[in-house]
């Protein structure tokens, strides 16, 4: 088989027998196939982790990647600021009251909302619907998405969809809101994504306080991306729009 036909599963089967012939039986860690510049950190005892460990990431290209100091590189720090500390806030909510006695503010701690939110969720998502439902809609969306969509959605959840009317690119979630960014490519390789909204969207209903809708939740995708392909202006419409540090946004 000439190289040039070589797809991921061929290089993917090919590394398999290598690790059958070296006794690697616990497998090796690959490259992503759909973001290759992407560089793997080896976990201690991995196959190589001797030589290419947590101080010298992996590359596709090969090429090390590990900064050697010049006496430029000190110039360049006389003149310009040095971070000594850096901290992360508490994540709060200021609330404006108006009394009786003239208006007053609160600062309540939301630091929790997330996780409260992920765990009610799961909870209530467990006995939402029928486990065998859910497995049919997964069934009837692979017939809808392309391969590397449906292999996004296994592994980790989710599938981007870029739609050819507005060049928005939607990402529909199982179980969370479907997020709408703007992409732009960059110069130096890559994408500039902006965030637009979080769209909640559930046809049938929800329940109150979690992301867990009343239909299994890849029906609910399925439904959302139905919309986004034939009436992209009417999902906005209905959708409850979040922003990205609102906990409801489940980001």
């Amino acid at each position: 088989m000439a190289t040039t036909n070589l797809s991921w599963n061929d290089v993917r089967r090919g590394v398999s027998v290598i690790c059958e012939e070296r006794g690697w039986h616990h497998g090796v860690p690959m490259m992503s196939s759909t973001d290759t510049t992407r560089r793997i950190i080896l976990a201690k005892g991995c196959p190589l982790s001797d030589t290419k460990g947590h101080d010298v990431p992996v590359s596709m290209d090969g090429i090390p990647r590990v900064h050697v100091c010049t006496a430029s590189d000190i110039d360049d720090m006389d003149y310009g600021p040095i971070v000594v500390n850096a901290w992360n806030p508490v994540p709060s909510t200021v609330a404006v009251l108006r009394t009786l006695r003239g208006a007053k503010f609160a600062r309540i701690n939301t630091s929790k909302d997330r996780l409260n939110m992920l765990m009610d969720t799961m909870v209530c998502q467990a006995g939402a619907v029928d486990s065998d439902a859910e497995l049919k809609a997964m069934i009837t969306l692979k017939g809808k998405i392309n391969d590397n969509q449906w292999d996004s959605y296994i592994l980790s959840g989710g599938f981007p969809e870029t739609s050819k009317r507005s060049g928005v690119t939607y990402i529909l979630r199982k179980g969370l809101p479907t997020i709408a960014i703007k992409c732009k490519p960059r110069h130096e390789g890559g994408e500039e994504r902006h965030f637009l909204a979080a769209l909640c969207n559930h046809p049938l209903g929800y329940f109150e306080g979690t992301h867990a809708g009343a239909y299994p939740p890849t029906d609910e995708v399925i439904a959302n991306l139905l919309a986004i392909r034939a009436d992209e202006h009417n999902l906005w419409r209905k959708s409850n729009q979040h922003g990205l540090n609102d906990p409801m946004a489940g980001i």
